[in-house]
């Protein structure tokens, strides 16, 4: 991959669009995490070359959250707040469907860049608070516990417990996950 992340710095005229890469280099193989690493890491070389070949302005962002815990990263000025959360999720593991950023006293919207929060700063950083919003996640955890409770209705038989394995599975997941970012669950 080592040559690709090369070839990729080296023409910069490939930049039309990264998720080709994804489609073009990681979907010919089993898709893993390791290669959405590699794509990740070109995509954040890709974008810190662009901004020094553009003459973009590199800003440093401090995402924080609610518990205290802060990340420092840079950005030029037309990373949008999704390409941030990409970066938080791809750091702190939060999923960007959860990640809501606060900006003064407003919630920024993904398409909104870097640069635009930037123009009422005095060069200082840009910061940025996270909120975890995992209401969709109890939703989805109502959901299982649900289709757990008419799957035990139904006869016991090798699909059926098949059925029940593959959702206590991923209600042990999601439970984790809501554990991992403070989201309380209860049992009905």
């Amino acid at each position: 991959m080592g040559s690709l992340t090369d070839a990729l710095l080296l023409d910069s005229s490939y930049n039309d669009d990264i998720l080709c890469l994804r489609e073009r280099f990681c979907l010919e193989r089993p898709f893993s995490s390791a290669c959405a690493e590699k794509v990740d890491a070109v995509q954040d070389a890709w974008r810190y070359e662009e901004a020094k070949r553009c003459e973009d302005t590199l800003h440093d962002v401090v995402v924080q959250r609610m518990s205290g815990e802060s990340l420092e990263i840079q950005f030029p000025d037309s990373a949008t707040i999704g390409n941030v959360k990409a970066t938080v999720q791809r750091m702190w593991g939060l999923e960007q469907s959860i990640q809501k950023m606060v900006f003064g006293e407003s919630v920024v919207g993904n398409c909104d860049t870097v640069g635009s929060l930037a123009a009422g700063l005095d060069g200082g950083p840009i910061h940025l608070t996270l909120i975890s919003d995992g209401a969709h996640l109890r939703c989805e955890h109502d959901s299982i516990l649900l289709e757990i409770k008419l799957e035990r209705r139904c006869a016991t038989n090798t699909s059926s417990m098949a059925r029940l394995i593959h959702l206590s599975l991923a209600r042990d997941a999601l439970e984790q996950t809501m554990n991992d970012i403070g989201i309380e669950f209860a049992y009905c």
